[in-house]
């Protein structure tokens, strides 16, 4: 019985040592591998490679994240979100050809310039003090100042050595915006006055970048809050005066609200009865005329 226990553990150890032999001397094989062999990627800090798509939720910067987990990590990129990077693909003042700019620079640079200049011809004119355009039908959109060395809008007062303009369809007052952007913005171009080119909205105010052309405008009459007599709660009630489509400023009225006794009661147009303060009342604008 012995001998069987001695035998059984001789051939344990020897088979023990030849796996031990066999797990330790191996290594990766690193010549002579088959043709769709490819080292997976790992910890390494060696150069990888990867042949084909890598899908993952979110990349972390291993030169300053910490750990995710501690939000600590300043740069990543989100595939389907926001992402954060350190270096030029983020520069808000691009200077060299491989820069990215970002929205907000292209939008400063162009300013009120509309999408219809991306559909017009572009001129470049260089090589002179303050240049302007050649055609009549030109505006300048970016212009190059000297003491800077960058391209600003056509707004920015500086000492140009360089222009870009566009030529457009038929331009409007002061060459800030064309008949094309005024249908664009859904406005309606209409020539007033001695041959000046506006554009009509169907608004109380202009829109955006745009002013009104003097006090071109229609308006219908404005209502004063109270009627004309508290015994008559319905009405009938002051308004304003009103304008069709004329250079006209805003009708308006002024009444004097009455308290106490006479509460509700509003005159308008003098300064009999009741206190001296004045309310102010103006007609509505339908229609405004801009450039």
């Amino acid at each position: 019985m012995n001998k069987q226990k001695t035998l059984i553990f001789s051939l344990s150890a020897i088979l023990f040592l030849a796996l031990s032999f066999i797990v330790y001397s191996w290594s990766e094989p690193t010549t002579n591998m088959p043709s769709g062999y490819t080292a997976p990627l790992n910890t390494s800090s060696n150069f990888q490679e990867k042949y084909g798509p890598l899908i993952f939720p979110m990349m972390y910067d291993g030169d300053t994240c910490d750990d995710p987990s501690t939000g600590n990590c300043p740069y990543y990129i989100n595939p389907s979100g926001d992402s954060i990077v350190s270096g030029t693909i983020s520069a808000a003042n691009p200077t060299k050809n491989n820069h990215i700019a970002t929205k907000g620079y292209i939008d400063g640079l162009f300013g009120n310039v509309e999408k219809a200049v991306s559909l017009s011809n572009l001129v470049y004119i260089a090589d002179k003090q303050n240049p302007s355009c050649l055609e009549a039908d030109s505006i300048i959109i970016m212009k190059h100042c000297v003491s800077t060395n960058t391209w600003v809008s056509s707004n920015v007062s500086c000492d140009s050595d360089a222009v870009i303009c566009v030529q457009i369809e038929q331009p409007l007052f002061d060459k800030h915006h064309t008949e094309e952007q005024c249908r664009i913005w859904g406005g309606q171009p209409v020539i007033v006055e001695n041959n000046v080119r506006i554009c009509k909205f169907n608004s109380a105010t202009c829109p955006g970048g745009w002013d009104q052309y003097k006090n071109w405008s229609t308006t219908v009459p404005g209502q004063s809050p109270f009627p004309i007599s508290a015994s008559a709660p319905s009405g009938p009630y002051y308004y304003t005066g009103s304008h069709a489509w004329s250079n006209t400023g805003i009708e308006s009225l002024y009444c004097n609200r009455c308290i106490g006794t006479m509460s509700n009661n509003e005159f308008c147009g003098t300064n009999d009865y009741c206190s001296n303060r004045r309310y102010y009342y103006y007609a509505s604008v339908t229609e405004i005329g801009c450039y």
